[in-house]
């Protein structure tokens, strides 16, 4: 079977076995409203916008932790040594990082309405919405591209959870500090074009951690 029908097929199956088990895609969603919920009984109203900017990326970058750390729960065990020889592993991973974008993605723009319900009334006046909206999009993307090898590399392991705490803050700076520069400039209007240098930036962190994926995974898979 050719590569792009097998990363069809993968996504297929994420996707089926997610629907199967609606409790945990419910989950997510009650951990995300929880947390948004307890900043606003916190505040109530925003100091800054630089405030508001940090919260948001805290709660993002939380709720990527908890929907994507277990994404090879699935693939261990005798469903490990099936898939060994049934499918290219380059495949797989790239089928990972899609699936766990579309839902990273969606929890992103759910947990962005229901900030910006809640707490941005005073911080969002100038908002310069396609720019901010580009970088959660690369950002979303980054996440599940570094949470999705950490994962893969997280099954092969006894101590998964050690593993992704571990390196998953670490790997996740980068890609954290150059979001958080650029949604920054989005909040006080300026354009994804006159903010070209961290955009750049997400853009170059997000095809670095797509290429070592697809390149090193196959390794991984083997081990």
């Amino acid at each position: 079977m050719k590569l792009h029908r097998q990363i069809l097929t993968l996504i297929k199956k994420d996707i089926s076995l997610e629907y199967k088990s609606l409790e945990s895609l419910a989950g997510m969603v009650l951990f995300l409203l929880a947390t948004v919920y307890t900043c606003f009984l916190t505040f109530k109203k925003m100091p800054t916008a630089e405030v508001w900017n940090a919260l948001f990326w805290i709660i993002i970058i939380f709720s990527g932790f908890n929907a994507i750390s277990g994404s090879f729960k699935n693939e261990t065990g005798g469903k490990h040594f099936y898939l060994y020889f049934l499918i290219n592993p380059k495949a797989l991973i790239l089928a990972k990082i899609i699936y766990n974008s579309f839902l990273m993605l969606t929890l992103s723009i759910i947990g962005l309405a229901v900030f910006a319900l809640f707490l941005g009334t005073n911080v969002l006046e100038d908002i310069n919405f396609l720019s901010f909206f580009i970088g959660l999009v690369l950002t979303s993307l980054g996440l599940s591209g570094i949470l999705t090898i950490i994962s893969a590399i997280a099954s092969q392991l006894d101590f998964k959870g050690g593993i992704i705490a571990v390196l998953g803050l670490p790997l996740l700076f980068p890609l954290i500090l150059i979001s958080q520069k650029y949604s920054a400039q989005a909040l006080s209007g300026v354009s994804a074009s006159g903010n070209m240098n961290f955009l750049l930036g997400l853009l170059t962190l997000n095809v670095a951690v797509i290429t070592l994926s697809y390149v090193l995974f196959p390794y991984l898979w083997r081990q």
